[in-house]
């Protein structure tokens, strides 16, 4: 699988987005340079339409930052941060900020 963003929190949740644009959650149980992945390593499905932006970054504590097209700056908080979709806002991103070409 081909992935246009991958970004991760101190807390090892890993946020993925592949070409289709779906946004995936993986977390690493070990945190110990071994293999040991929640699901048995099976990406969730958390999100879609996440393709469209140009960058994609975690501000830590389930906060990503994402920049659109047009170059605002959205906020986004997933609360759940255990693979469910469970986001802040109801998954609507808050524009903070504008001219992040």
């Amino acid at each position: 699988m081909n992935f246009k963003f991958v970004t991760a929190d101190d807390q090892s949740n890993i946020y993925a987005c592949p070409d289709n644009g779906d946004l995936l959650y993986y977390r690493d149980e070990a945190r110990d340079g071994t293999a040991r992945w929640a699901f048995d390593g099976t990406a969730q499905k958390i999100g879609s339409g996440w393709g469209d932006f140009t960058h994609l970054v975690s501000g830590g504590d389930g906060v990503l930052y994402a920049v659109n097209s047009g170059g605002d700056l959205l906020y986004y908080r997933d609360e759940a941060r255990d693979g469910t979709a469970r986001w802040a806002h109801a998954g609507t991103g808050q524009t903070i900020g504008s001219g992040w070409f």
